[in-house]
């Protein structure tokens, strides 16, 4: 039925992104989908079932977004849950090098799909998911918090533009989420890594945190009416 919401979802074949995905479409929403392979982007459909769609694109590059927005005449929901693999390292030991990349895979791809589907969203909603390290200094995440604070001042900035189109935009922070790739990915990257996140996972009051748990609050803000430029931090209680 064609009056049911329409929401993309970015990075939705795992963790964050496939949970919120599973949240939507288990509540009758449509559901469009995206990763990088057939593979596993066919796999995600057949699980959410026939009012779901797929999209195979890599959003790092203009081709891959050019494909995503080519999907939609139009689009109640964009949820942006697609990221790099960047793991935490002291900033002077890092390769500049890499500096480019970084902000390729955290920063640029947002702002890329974000414009190019403005014109679809009116009246619609977006949630972009980003690290807590934008508003919470972190040891070993420099340019991670550079960049996700990067995202932040997009959102909350882009939310006082957009809202003459009805758009409202909200931003949700995590930390180290359990069951998601990036968990893994990081715990194993280094003993650096490991160590850092298993004393923040001590120090969360409601953790652990779980795809799960983001999913919730990024389905509750997709259907929210009264507010836009939010900030949710879901870390299990390590910010606020």
């Amino acid at each position: 039925m064609a009056d049911r919401p329409l929401v993309l979802v970015t990075g939705s074949t795992s963790g964050i992104g496939l949970a919120t995905a599973r949240r939507l479409a288990a509540a009758g929403t449509r559901v469009v989908v995206t990763g990088r392979t057939a593979e596993r982007v066919d796999g995600t459909v057949r699980e959410l079932g026939p009012d779901t769609r797929g999209v195979v694109a890599d959003l790092h590059t203009a081709e891959g977004t050019g494909a995503v927005a080519d999907t939609f005449s139009s689009l109640d929901g964009l949820v942006l849950c697609h990221g790099g693999d960047q793991v935490p390292g002291i900033f002077r030991d890092a390769d500049p090098a890499g500096f480019a990349e970084l902000v390729e895979a955290m920063f640029l791809t947002n702002a890329r799909l974000v414009h190019a589907l403005l014109p679809r969203l009116t009246g619609g909603r977006i949630v972009l998911v980003t690290s807590a390290a934008g508003h919470a200094p972190t040891t070993g995440e420099v340019m991670i918090g550079a960049l996700a604070a990067a995202n932040l001042m997009f959102v909350r900035t882009l939310a006082r533009e957009a809202a003459r189109d009805r758009i409202r935009v909200h931003a949700v922070s995590v930390s180290l989420t359990e069951d998601t790739e990036t968990h893994d990915r990081v715990m194993r990257a280094s003993e650096f890594s490991r160590r850092l996140f298993e004393k923040a996972a001590d120090r969360m009051p409601f953790g652990p945190v779980r795809a799960a748990d983001v999913a919730e609050e990024i389905v509750h803000l997709l259907g929210t009416s009264a507010t836009t430029g939010q900030l949710v931090p879901v870390t299990g209680g390590l910010t606020t």
